[in-house]
């Protein structure tokens, strides 16, 4: 008798691949769920009860599959490692019954790993606990501080300000620095497209082909993407010598956890990166470990090919791959002493940059790093100290919002803010302009800057900024805000596919869109507060950073 050839759907005997038992698990599992309504009354019962329990297994060996399929293959490891931790633990509770247990070492995890999984919860519950105690969450909490009022308050505030007395805002960022001519900005286009480059979305083609078009040679591209390494290319131009490192910057799951890990914490370094510096100095903790291993991989390429051949070395990144390309530089001047002998042997250059390195280490970085951040980026204020001098602003509120009975503590209140709210800018403000620039002030004073929990933007800082007082409107004139519409376009930034749009062509039309530029430090005033307006998020994407540029430039020139 001939034999039935094999179904098609199930797999075979070599076991490379287990698709082809599902469906008939599951059918048989249905069918034999329904069998169990057409059994005694007696019996029902019990069967129906086996059968729930059997669907129960095989839904959750199906999903803990598709679970496993789906994780990171750097998280891998990892969990087999405590599962197996886990087994022994077991084991030994059924074998022995006294006796002292020796130290499992997969149970051991390091420290500087942030692939662990243990490892990033921890740091980042230090990172939650510092935040909550020096904001002071816990008492906020006791005094059921109205956080939500008050935050949307602030932005009415803000409207309010920008329709009546716009320079209000505009003064700040003025007195926090220098201005600048266009000259400072010599270069700045070309590094931020050096920059874009390292996260290899560019519109004219893959980084190898366009950094030939402006005459590199990429000589090393790594696109890893694990927690705690960062993504970069090498490219040289030989006629000039000139060595170009790109660093990329958050595009993944994977360099937001490198990101999250901002706690400060003092580490040691091979040697001082400056004159009469030390070798300690506190930073943000996942760019300091990231950075430190991406050192560790370009030191021999550096030291031994690079500046024997006298190739000027740059570094350039935007965000996570500014902040990296800060730390890169920092590393490179403690472990090659030449390096510090000329500030043109390394220069970096980082655009939209978190705060990384403590005051004292970021004024020190001015000679070698230019950092540019632009108009109100919330990343360049991404710290303790910034968010610290906004909630100390917004307890200002919040204590004006319950001498006004607006405070939502009961219906009534809560009727009479939602109409205060939706008065918009047009309303009466619940503070005089005298009474926020004040409070301004006071909340930024009082933070202070030498505390070591808090970290700013290094080096020599460029800082763009749209001034609210254009001079186009008339003193009577209103800007409407919308409180929920401003927080639905930060949420709606988020759900981006295009992290990074390539939005603007470099020196093309930018509009009436006017931009001004200081040159400050990362203690200026303007970086010490996060100004909640409705392009916060925006203003992060480099294509804005390349619009910025592109207005400032080109209004210079035409003055």
């Amino acid at each position: 008798m001939p034999m039935k050839p094999p179904n098609p759907s199930m797999s075979s005997v070599n076991g490379k691949s287990i698709n082809g038992w599902i469906r008939p698990l599951v059918v048989f599992g249905m069918g034999y769920a329904l069998g169990g309504f057409s059994a005694p009354g007696w019996e029902r019962h019990r069967q129906i009860n086996q059968k729930v329990n059997a669907s129960r297994i095989l839904l959750v060996l199906l999903l803990s599959r598709n679970v496993w399929t789906s994780l990171p293959s750097w998280a891998k490891p990892h969990l087999m490692r405590r599962l197996r931790s886990a087994m022994k633990k077991l084991k030994s509770v059924f074998v022995s019954s006294s006796g002292e247990e020796g130290v499992d070492e997969d149970e051991a995890d390091d420290d500087d790993d942030l692939t662990s999984l243990n490892t990033f919860a921890s740091k980042l519950q230090t990172l939650m606990t510092t935040v909550r105690d020096k904001m002071d969450l816990n008492e906020m909490d006791q005094d059921k501080f109205g956080i939500n009022a008050s935050f949307m308050a602030t932005i009415q505030l803000l409207g309010q300000i920008k329709s009546r007395k716009p320079e209000l805002r505009d003064d700040i960022y003025r007195r926090s620095g220098s201005t600048v001519d266009a000259s400072s900005f010599s270069g700045l286009d070309e590094m931020l497209e050096l920059a874009d480059l390292a996260y290899d979305e560019h519109k004219d083609g893959d980084i190898k082909t366009v950094l030939k078009s402006m005459g590199y040679d990429m000589i090393k591209h790594d696109k890893t993407e694990v927690p705690g390494y960062l993504g970069h290319y090498v490219a040289l131009k030989t006629d000039e010598k000139i060595a170009i490192i790109g660093v990329k910057g958050t595009s993944g799951l994977e360099d937001m956890l490198t990101d999250a890990c901002a706690s400060s914490v003092e580490y040691n370094i091979d040697r001082p990166f400056y004159d009469g510096g030390g070798t300690a100095l506190r930073c943000h903790e996942g760019i300091f470990l990231s950075s430190t291993r991406l050192a560790d991989e370009l030191d021999p390429l550096v030291k031994n090919l690079l500046v024997p051949s006298g190739y000027k070395i740059i570094v350039t990144g935007h965000s996570l791959g500014a902040a990296g390309s800060i730390m890169l530089g920092v590393l490179l001047r403690s472990r090659i002493p030449s390096l510090q002998q000329s500030q043109e042997k390394l220069k970096v250059y980082a655009f939209a940059s978190p705060p990384i390195l403590d005051s004292k280490s970021s004024e020190a970085c001015v000679p070698f790093v230019t950092t540019v951040v632009n108009n109100c980026d919330c990343v360049p204020r991404a710290n303790i100290a910034p968010a610290l001098t906004t909630m100390k602003f917004m307890k200002r509120v919040d204590t004006k919002l319950k001498l006004k009975g607006l405070d939502m503590s009961n219906f009534r209140s809560t009727m009479a803010f939602l109409n205060k709210m939706g008065e918009g800018s047009d309303g009466d403000m619940i503070m005089t302009f005298e009474e926020i620039a004040a409070s301004v002030v006071e909340a930024i004073h009082s933070t202070g800057v030498e505390d070591p929990d808090y970290l700013y933007v290094p080096g020599r800082v460029i800082l763009m900024y749209s001034p609210w007082k254009t001079g186009k409107k008339s003193e009577g004139d209103s800007v409407q805000v919308d409180v929920l519409g401003t927080i639905r376009g930060w949420l709606s930034e988020f759900e981006s596919d295009e992290l990074h749009p390539n939005k603007v062509e470099l020196g093309t039309p930018v509009g009436d869109k006017e931009i001004r530029a200081i040159e400050c430090s990362g203690t200026s005033d303007a970086l010490r507060f996060v100004e909640l307006c409705d392009v916060l998020i925006e203003d992060h994407m480099t294509s804005e950073y390349r619009a910025s540029i592109a207005s400032f430039v080109s209004k210079s020139s035409e003055s």
